[in-house]
Formats: C-alpha cells, sequence, structure tokens
C-alpha cells in the first residue's frame, strides 16, 4: 500500500513538472516572438520586462472570458531605463500598438534637461509622452526637433533650490531650447524638494511597472517631499 502511495504521488509530481515545463516553454517562445515583432519594426534589440498575461473582458460582472489580447512592458537591450508598454493581438501574434517612441522621447528630453539645465544640489527629471510616432528606426537626430502630433509632461525635482530662483525664466528656457513642434502641447513643473527626497521620488519611477498611470499614482511621494507642502512652479506650453 505504502508504495503504491509512493508511485501515484510520483506520478502526479512528473505530470505538474510536466505541465510546467510545457508552459515555461511557451511563454519562452511567444517572449521570444514578441522580441522579433519588435526588432523588425525598430531594428533594435529588446527585452520583456514584465509580462501582465492574458485580458479579460470586464463589465459589472467579472468575466474569464478572455478578449485575445495581452500587454506586457519592454525595454531596449542597451537601455534598461526606458521602459515601454505593448499591447498585442494573440492570434496571429501581432502588435497593436506600442509606446517605443513616446517613451524614447520622454528619456532623451530627461537627459538634455539632467545634463545641460543643472541646478540646486540635486536633481532629477522624469518625463512622459503620448502619441508620437515615427517610421522606422529612431536615430538621435529624430530627437533634435521633435516633429508630430503629441503631448508631453516634465517633472523636475531639486534639493537645494534657492528661494529666490528665477523659475519662469528657467522654465521657458527650457521649452524654448528644445524645439518642440507647434503640434506638442504640453506642461513642464519644477519642485523645491526636501533633502533626500530625491532619491526617494527616483527609486518610486524606476521601480514602477506601470507606464501609464504613473504620474497619477506618484502624487502623494510628490507632495511627502515638497520643501513647501504643494508648492511647485507650472507653466503650459
Amino acid at each position: 500500500m505504502k508504495n503504491k502511495v509512493i508511485i501515484l504521488i510520483s506520478f502526479i509530481a512528473i505530470i505538474v513538472v510536466g505541465l510546467l515545463l510545457v508552459v515555461g516553454i511557451g511563454l519562452f517562445n511567444k517572449s521570444n516572438k514578441i522580441k522579433d515583432l519588435l526588432n523588425e519594426k525598430y531594428g533594435e534589440d529588446f527585452k520583456i520586462v514584465h509580462d501582465n498575461g492574458n485580458e479579460y473582458e470586464g463589465g459589472v460582472i467579472p468575466s474569464f472570458k478572455k478578449t485575445g489580447y495581452k500587454n506586457v512592458i519592454a525595454s531596449p537591450e542597451d537601455n534598461k531605463e526606458i521602459k515601454f508598454n505593448v499591447r498585442l493581438k494573440l492570434k496571429p501574434l501581432e502588435i497593436v500598438k506600442d509606446d517605443y517612441i513616446p517613451a524614447s522621447i520622454a528619456y532623451n528630453t530627461s537627459k538634455k534637461i539632467e545634463n545641460n539645465y543643472k541646478i540646486g544640489n540635486k536633481m532629477y527629471v522624469y518625463t512622459s509622452a503620448s502619441e508620437y510616432e515615427c517610421d522606422g528606426k529612431i536615430t538621435n537626430s529624430f530627437f533634435d526637433n521633435i516633429k508630430g502630433k503629441g503631448s508631453i509632461s516634465i517633472s523636475i525635482y531639486v534639493e537645494g533650490l534657492d528661494k529666490k530662483f528665477n523659475y519662469t525664466e528657467y522654465l521657458n528656457k527650457i521649452v524654448k531650447d528644445l524645439k518642440f513642434d507647434s503640434n506638442t502641447t504640453g506642461t513642464i513643473r519644477l519642485y523645491s524638494i526636501k533633502e533626500n527626497g530625491v532619491e526617494k521620488i527616483k527609486d518610486y519611477y524606476k521601480n514602477s511597472k506601470d507606464t501609464v498611470k504613473i504620474e497619477n499614482s506618484a502624487v502623494n511621494i510628490k507632495k511627502k517631499y515638497f520643501e513647501t507642502q504643494n508648492k511647485d512652479y507650472f507653466i503650459k506650453f
């Protein structure tokens, strides 16, 4: 009897391991196919950072019916700081929409500001963008003078900002120098942050897997580290 139980348990374990291997191989193959689709579209290598799984129909009553679509978060192999959403149709597997262009514009905008417009003791820039598109492979010149209808939101966090600092002149100069196309609308904000607050905000943005609602969900952490509660400098363009 004891031997029969051991054999049964072993048999069940083999089945479970086999199923896990099949699922794992399937996910691995699908991940590679998604990377191939992105490579074909942009001529670059990508990795899948996070797989949100199959999408299910919503409504008042939860449904277990699959929509036939899914979303993943991807990054270029050579730059893990750029994270973007990819929406996929599963059968046949194809990209419906991805946010690589907006995410790349956002990243390059942040780096330009951090490198060329340093102020205070410590500084971090987070930028989000939407709707931008371009044909073919992205080149450095594409970011020199952004074209195409889109929107952009820039948040600049600074520790040790002088209270007499001319924020209006500073923000207007950044907008002018970045040479956004007339079809671009956006906002730029400057936050005066408490000591050690910049690193906390930086970590929050970098560790988040939500590429869509990250600005809204970060409101509370921003307020927590304001030098003066709810104090920020704002320009719309």
